[in-house]
């Protein structure tokens, strides 16, 4: 025997009510709110946003005392907010110590007093890759990074633009400070190749021909020998390719 049962929608609406949830069994389970932590690199990240409207520079790198990145500092529920109160700088030592005033959901925590050391960065481009000595070195070339502006030399390069389309003088690593020493303009003289040498003093005037002994560009000084005589000599490369002769007068004309 089959029967057949019809739902009348009053009965659809009864099912519907009684399978519905009530606003309280929908609270009891709605998740607790999050417990989060505060941690080192926080204290960190705080602490050189302070340093830098203090005037210890825009862009500072903050170490604190006996306190690695991952050891937290505080918890709570919720996002924790937090803020610097008295903030001592010493500039000279690079030194620095302050109060942390933390709040976790709108309630405060424990003040946790912290110092430390703070570097001033600088932004420097940087190579990709290693470049030769034979090679021009162009804007996809160039990396950046931040390097303690102490540690730097007096002579590293910090604009781009002092190095694009310059070649190094010997082969550069990449990922290191460069110095402007060590990249001159583009190689106007290949090594091994074949230059005219050009000497002249008084009234003496001596043209021949020699072999770059090394690359150069306009105006630096590289070795060359004579072709003829087999001297090694220095002499100044011209924007033409020549090289004029340099070294004293009386080895000069002899060698040429």
């Amino acid at each position: 025997m089959k029967y057949n049962i019809i739902f009348s929608p009053l009965l659809w609406l009864l099912c519907f009510v009684l399978v519905w949830p009530s606003d309280s069994a929908l609270a009891q389970v709605a998740p607790p709110q999050q417990s989060s932590v505060f941690t080192g690199k926080d204290a960190q990240t705080v602490i050189a946003e302070a340093l830098a409207k203090a005037g210890a520079g825009e862009d500072i790198n903050v170490s604190i005392a006996q306190t690695h990145d991952e050891d937290v500092i505080a918890s709570g529920t919720g996002i924790i907010a937090a803020e610097t109160d008295g903030l001592q700088v010493d500039k000279a030592h690079s030194q620095w110590q302050a109060v942390l005033l933390l709040k976790a959901d709108g309630k405060n925590l424990a003040p946790v007093k912290l110092s430390g050391r703070f570097e001033e960065m600088t932004r420097i481009p940087v190579l990709k890759t290693n470049v030769q000595a034979s090679e021009v070195i162009a804007e996809g070339d160039i990396d950046w990074d931040r390097q303690p502006a102490q540690h730097l030399r007096k002579n590293t390069i910090t604009d781009a633009r002092d190095l694009i389309g310059k070649s190094p003088r010997h082969t550069l690593s990449a990922g290191r400070p460069i110095r402007t020493d060590e990249i001159a303009g583009p190689a106007i003289v290949s090594k091994g190749a074949q230059v005219t040498l050009f000497y002249k003093s008084h009234n003496i005037e001596i043209r021949t021909f020699g072999e770059a002994l090394e690359p150069g560009s306009k105006g630096e000084v590289i070795r060359v020998r004579n072709i003829t005589s087999k001297a090694v000599i220095q002499g100044t490369v011209e924007a033409n390719g020549n090289v004029l002769v340099t070294s004293p007068d009386s080895d000069s004309a002899e060698a040429m």
